[in-house]
């Protein structure tokens, strides 16, 4: 009886981590980049996040700068994601 309860408890656990595992990994892998940066930090906020703006936008609206990466996401949206930005002049710092 104690090695099936134990085989139970080890499956559910590996279950669990499993799943958590998936849902941590989906979330990390979506790829962000290339989009419009506006978008993106609307839909950042959105689900929780504040964002910070990484790159020199040289006085130009989110509009015209393009996603080059996102830092910082988690599985449960909170604290700072860093949106790191490339504006339509070229520069980014």
């Amino acid at each position: 009886m104690t090695n099936y309860i134990s085989a139970v408890f080890i499956g559910t656990a590996l279950t669990a981590a499993a799943i958590g595992f998936g849902a941590a990994t989906a979330h990390a892998s979506f790829d962000y980049a290339d989009q419009p940066a506006g978008e993106v930090v609307t839909t950042l906020q959105t689900m929780g996040y504040s964002v910070q703006i990484n790159g020199a936008t040289n006085n130009m609206p989110l509009s015209a700068c393009r996603v080059t990466g996102v830092d910082g996401l988690t599985t449960i949206p909170s604290g700072s994601v860093f949106v790191d930005v490339s504006c339509a002049n070229g520069n980014n710092s």
